[in-house]
């Protein structure tokens, strides 16, 4: 499945650009993110988890994980919009975007090439 490293890579590349880029429009931003134990500010993780996993395609383990972290950010996002109402539609595309086809295809490499 060549498509989903691609994808993965992708997908990690955009979250690391997207963190890049509010370095410059938040400030403390790197220092907040990096040195503080919020389970929100996983985005400096998550990209290198994704970007990692897209390389080194074969390890399991790795692999797993990131399909772990895929499911949890998705069902947060989800239970936040369509649960608690705490969160509309607008905000979510982009998780819905990356994360739904991703979590998709890495659950189908789970099924059926293991």
């Amino acid at each position: 499945m060549e498509f989903l490293q691609i994808w993965l890579l992708i997908v990690g590349v955009y979250r690391l650009i997207m963190a890049c880029l509010m370095i410059f429009k938040k400030k403390n931003f790197v220092i907040k993110t990096l040195y503080s134990l919020e389970p929100k500010n996983g985005v400096f993780g998550n990209s290198i988890l994704t970007i990692s996993t897209a390389v080194n395609y074969e390890n399991n383990g790795l692999f797993y994980l990131t399909w772990f972290s895929f499911v949890v950010g998705l069902t947060h996002y989800l239970s936040e919009f369509l649960y608690f109402k705490t969160n509309n539609f607008k905000n979510n595309i982009s998780q819905l975007f990356f994360a739904g086809p991703a979590v998709f295809f890495m659950t189908l490499r789970i099924l059926y090439m293991n």
